[in-house]
C-alpha cells in the first residue's frame, strides 16, 4: 500500500487570474427539419428502463444488455455493477463473472484499463463511508486485487490513454499515480492577485495524453468562491484557466469535462450565479471562444470529432464544432441517453 505524500511547496506556474466577465450567450435552437435525424452508427445509449443499446453499422438498434455498463473499447465485453459488486459479461456468449465478490465492501465505477484487457480500475468503499466515492483498487480477471493509494477520493479517477498514469484527487488535492507505483502530488496553487486556495475534481485526459482537464474551485481573500476549467499540461506543468465564473451557491462538482478527440475543445458544466450563464459550455482549448448550450447534459463526442451529442429534458440533440449554436434532434426514445460512441466487432 502506497501512501499519498503530503502537499509540498513546489508549485506549477499559474497565469494571472482573470476577472470573471458575463458574456453574451446564444442558446442553440433546433433546426427546422420536418423530422428528427436517425441516430448514427456507433452511438451507445441507455433507455428509460436502463437497458443498454447500440446503433450498428446499418443504423439499426441492437439491444446489448439488460442494464447500463461500460463497454470494452473495441470489444464485446461489458463491466457493470450488481449488488455492489463489479461484474463482467461477454456480450457474445452471455457468460458473466463476478470480479469482486466482496460482501463486506462496496464497489462501483469500474473502468477498462487501456492496453490491458484483463485489468480494471474500480472504486471501493465501506458502508460507513457511503458518502465518499472510495479508494482506488486494481482488479484482474484472475482475482488479483491491489489498493493503489491510501485515502478516500470524492470523485472518479481517470486513466491516461496509454494506461501508464492515473489522475486522481484526495481531499481536493490533485495527484498522479504512475505505473511504477510512484505517486506524484501536483500543486497548482500559487498566490495570484487575491487567490488563496483551491480544490480540484473530475480529471479528464485529452486523447493524446498530453493534457488534463479538471473542474477547479478557487477561493479569494474576500471568502468568495470561483470555478473554472483548469487545464494542466503534462510536459511543462503549466496551467491554463478557462471560463472562470462565480457559482450560484450549489455544492456540487457536476459532470466531468469532456475532450474533443483532437483536443481543440473541452466541455464544462456551469452552475453560474447568473441564471442565463448556467448549463453546458463548449470551450475552445486556446481560450479564443466559448459557447453555451443551455441546460444540456451528458455530452459525447463522435470518435472522428465531427459531432457532439447531448440531452435536454430527455431529448437527444446533435451539433457540430463548426456551429455549436445549431442543433438537430436525434430520433431516440424520450428519456434515452447516449453514453458512448464506438465500434463493436
Amino acid at each position: 500500500e502506497t501512501a499519498v505524500p503530503e502537499n509540498t511547496e513546489t508549485s506549477s506556474p499559474v497565469p494571472p487570474m482573470p476577472t470573471p466577465v458575463s458574456t453574451a450567450t446564444q442558446t442553440p435552437t433546433a433546426e427546422p427539419t420536418p423530422s428528427p435525424m436517425p441516430p448514427l452508427p456507433g452511438m451507445v445509449f441507455v433507455t428509460s428502463d436502463e437497458a443498454l443499446w447500440w446503433i450498428d453499422a446499418s443504423s439499426q438498434p441492437e439491444r446489448l444488455f439488460e442494464q447500463q455498463g461500460i463497454l470494452e473499447p473495441g470489444g464485446r465485453r461489458l463491466l457493470f455493477t450488481r449488488d455492489f459488486d463489479v461484474w463482467v459479461v461477454d456480450l457474445g456468449t452471455g457468460s458473466q463473472q463476478n470480479l469482486t465478490n466482496t460482501p463486506d465492501v462496496y464497489e462501483c465505477c469500474a473502468q477498462w484499463w487501456p492496453n490491458n484487457p484483463d485489468k480494471f480500475l474500480l472504486a471501493q468503499y465501506e458502508p460507513v463511508r457511503e458518502f465518499q466515492l472510495g479508494q482506488m483498487v486494481v482488479v484482474t480477471l484472475e482475482g488479483e486485487r491491489r489498493l493503489l493509494a491510501e485515502g478516500y477520493t470524492d470523485t472518479l479517477p481517470a486513466i491516461s490513454p496509454d494506461g501508464q498514469t492515473i489522475a486522481f484527487e484526495i481531499g481536493g488535492f490533485p495527484a498522479l499515480y504512475h505505473a511504477n507505483g510512484e505517486i506524484e502530488q501536483l500543486d497548482f496553487f500559487q498566490p495570484v492577485d487575491s487567490l488563496i486556495g483551491y480544490r480540484v475534481s473530475l480529471p479528464a485526459w485529452s486523447l493524446d495524453g498530453k493534457e488534463l482537464a479538471w473542474t477547479a474551485y478557487f477561493s479569494n481573500s474576500e471568502g468568495e468562491v470561483l470555478i473554472a476549467c483548469l487545464i494542466y499540461q503534462i510536459e511543462t506543468a503549466e496551467v491554463d484557466l478557462l471560463h472562470l465564473y462565480y457559482p450560484g451557491g450549489h455544492d456540487s462538482w457536476g459532470p466531468k469535462p469532456t475532450w474533443h478527440p483532437d483536443g481543440t475543445f473541452v466541455t464544462l458544466f456551469s452552475i453560474d450565479k447568473i441564471e442565463s450563464e448556467r448549463g453546458l459550455w463548449v470551450l475552445a482549448r486556446d481560450g479564443s471562444n466559448e459557447w453555451n448550450l443551455g441546460e444540456a447534459r451528458s455530452p459525447v463526442w463522435s470518435p472522428d470529432g465531427r459531432f457532439l451529442v447531448y440531452h435536454i429534458d430527455g431529448v437527444t440533440y446533435l451539433t457540430t464544432p463548426e456551429d455549436v449554436t445549431k442543433r438537430v434532434r436525434v430520433d431516440l426514445p424520450i428519456g434515452a441517453q447516449v453514453i458512448g460512441w464506438q465500434e463493436i466487432p
